[in-house]
C-alpha cells in the first residue's frame, strides 16, 4: 500500500504542471502564430537583401536597407542591361572591320606598297589610330547601341555637304599616303637626324594629348556622340565646359602630330589647314540645329567657350 501510494504521488506531481503548460500553450497559441508571421515578415527582406549582395559581391546603391525592413526597397532601381540583338552585332562586327580597313588605308597599305619590311614606327601609329578610333564610334556602339540613320545627318541631307565629306576624306588619305611614303622613302636621311629638337618632340606631346582628349570628350557625350542630329541635351561639362567641338580639336591634333612624328612638317600644316576648313562648315551646321532646339541656352553658352580652343578673354 505504501508502494502504491508512492507511486502515485510523483504521477500527480508530473500531470499537474504539464496540464497546466498545455493549457497555457492552448490559451497563447493564436498570438504565437501572430508572432511567428510577423517575425517572417520582418525578416524575409534582410535575408534577400544578404542573398543579393552575396550574388552581386557588392553593396547595395546606399549599402543599407530603408528605414522600414517591412517596406524594403532600393533608392535607385537596379540597371537593367541591355542584351545584344544580331543587329547590335552585325554593326559591332562591321564597325571593327571598317576600322581595320581605315587603318590599312591610312597607315599599313602606303608602308606596304613602298616597302618590303613595315617600320616600327608604323605599327606604332596603326596601333594608336586603332585605339584612337576604337574609343570613338566602336565603343559608342558597344556601349549604347547603334548610331542614329543617316537620313537624319543634317550634314548628308545637302549636295554641299556630301561634297564636302568626300573631298575631307580623298585629302585625309592623300595627306596620309604622302606622310607614310616619305617616312618609308626618307628614313635615316640627313635631313630626319638634324630636324630640331622641338619638332622631335613635339609630337610626344600631341599625340597623347589627342587620344587622352578623344576618350574624355567622347565619354562626356556618351550617347550624345552621334551624327549631326539634334542631341536630347546641351553637354555643357567636361571638355565642353571650356570649348564646344573638342572632339574636332583631337582630330587635327592626331593628324598634325601624326605627320610631325614622320618628320613632315609641311605635311603637318597642309592637314591642319583642310581640317579647319572642314570642321569649320560642320560646326556652323551644327550651331544651326543646336539654336533651334535650345535657344538663348545655346547662345549663352557659345559666347562663353570657343569653338575648337578655350576662349581666353
Amino acid at each position: 500500500m505504501r508502494l502504491g501510494t508512492s507511486s502515485t504521488a510523483p504521477r500527480l506531481y508530473l500531470t499537474r504542471p504539464s496540464a497546466v503548460l498545455a493549457a497555457v500553450s492552448v490559451s497563447t497559441l493564436p498570438a504565437c502564430r501572430a508572432q511567428r508571421k510577423a517575425r517572417r515578415t520582418v525578416c524575409r527582406p534582410v535575408a534577400v537583401q544578404r542573398t543579393a549582395v552575396a550574388a552581386d559581391d557588392a553593396p547595395g546603391p546606399e549599402g543599407f536597407p530603408s528605414e522600414s525592413l517591412g517596406n524594403f526597397q532600393s533608392s535607385q532601381p537596379r540597371r537593367a542591361v541591355p542584351k545584344p540583338t544580331p543587329t547590335h552585332l552585325r554593326k559591332v562586327v562591321l564597325g571593327v572591320l571598317q576600322l581595320s580597313a581605315v587603318v590599312g588605308l591610312l597607315i599599313l597599305g602606303p608602308a606596304r606598297f613602298h616597302s618590303d619590311h613595315i617600320p616600327t614606327r608604323v605599327w606604332q601609329a596603326a596601333a594608336l589610330y586603332c585605339t584612337f578610333f576604337g574609343f570613338g564610334g566602336l565603343r559608342r556602339t558597344l556601349k549604347y547601341g547603334q548610331l542614329s540613320s543617316r537620313k537624319n545627318d543634317a550634314q548628308v541631307s545637302t549636295w554641299a555637304g556630301k561634297r564636302a565629306i568626300v573631298i575631307f576624306v580623298v585629302l585625309i588619305v592623300i595627306g596620309h599616303e604622302s606622310v607614310i611614303t616619305r617616312y618609308c622613302k626618307h628614313k635615316g636621311s640627313f635631313a630626319e637626324l638634324f630636324r630640331l629638337p622641338v619638332l622631335r618632340y613635339l609630337p610626344a606631346l600631341l599625340l597623347p594629348a589627342a587620344l587622352a582628349l578623344h576618350v574624355w570628350a567622347t565619354e562626356t557625350l556618351g550617347k550624345a556622340y552621334d551624327r549631326l542630329v539634334v542631341p536630347d541635351r546641351l553637354v555643357r561639362y567636361g571638355p565642353y565646359a571650356w570649348c564646344q567641338h573638342p572632339i574636332y580639336t583631337s582630330y587635327m591634333m592626331l593628324f598634325c602630330g601624326t605627320a610631325l612624328w614622320f618628320g613632315c612638317e609641311e605635311y603637318c600644316l597642309w592637314m591642319l589647314y583642310f581640317c579647319w576648313r572642314y570642321f569649320k562648315g560642320r560646326v556652323q551646321t551644327e550651331a544651326k540645329l543646336l539654336q533651334q532646339a535650345f535657344g538663348n541656352e545655346y547662345i549663352a553658352y557659345k559666347e562663353h567657350t570657343g569653338s575648337f580652343l578655350p576662349r581666353l578673354f
